[in-house]
């Protein structure tokens, strides 16, 4: 770890989120060099602090991506940024029922809210066309039956 004098920073780990240890490292430059801190001083510092775990990942940046702490701090920011697995929520929005005793207007609210994160695209307004499995899913039979019309 490398040490300041108010305190040190680990190296990254890829368990912690790239944008928290980004900002500390940041607070770090600060606290130990001000902000007369040159761009070529942060990159030193940024490569040197960095560990081996993210050492891997930079190494196959192109150069373009690392010549400068603002672009090797983009590039990292892009590159750990977690990925939504579009998958497990779609998932579980095609897994989702009405609850006994829930109304439509909540089932549909919560629907709208599990879809979000599918990133769905809009196929057709949702006035022109019911979905059939949505419709499906509705526990109450005199509303299902009339949405099936």
């Amino acid at each position: 770890m490398v040490s300041g004098q108010m305190y040190t920073i680990p190296p990254y780990k890829v368990s912690t989120p790239i944008d928290q240890w980004i900002s500390k490292l940041d607070d770090f430059i600060m606290a130990c060099h001000g902000e007369e801190c040159s761009d070529a001083r942060k990159l030193a510092i940024l490569k040197t602090v960095i560990g081996d775990e993210a050492e891997s990942a930079v190494v196959n940046f192109l150069p373009e991506e690392k010549d400068s702490y603002a672009h090797l701090k983009e590039k990292l920011l892009a590159y750990y940024k977690p990925v939504m697995n579009t998958s497990t929520y779609r998932n579980s929005f095609y897994s989702m029922f009405q609850d006994e005793g829930e109304c439509v207007n909540d089932f549909l609210n919560r629907l709208k809210e599990a879809a979000v994160k599918c990133q769905f695209r809009v196929i057709c307004k949702p006035a022109e066309n019911n979905n059939p499995a949505v419709v499906h899913d509705i526990a109450h039979e005199f509303i299902r039956d009339r949405l099936m019309v």
